[in-house]
């Protein structure tokens, strides 16, 4: 867990590049979701269906995203 700040820190850099990075969205989205940070999850894959919003992967990562209450 200590280096979760450095793993976003270098998905973010990646992001910053190549913004159509889909890999680097959905591992964002993991990351988050991994460590319990839900609204950041959603609000990562916001970013995601801003970058590629017809592609399926953007569509199954929402799918893993737990529905607000």
């Amino acid at each position: 867990t200590k280096q979760i700040p450095q793993a976003i820190e270098a998905i973010e850099q990646t992001l910053d590049v190549h913004p159509g990075c889909l890999v680097a969205h959905r591992n964002k989205i993991s990351v988050y979701l991994n460590t319990g940070r839900v609204d950041e999850a959603r609000k990562a894959h916001v970013e995601m269906k801003r970058a590629a919003p017809f592609h399926p992967f953007t569509a199954n990562e929402g799918k893993r995203i737990p529905k607000q209450k």
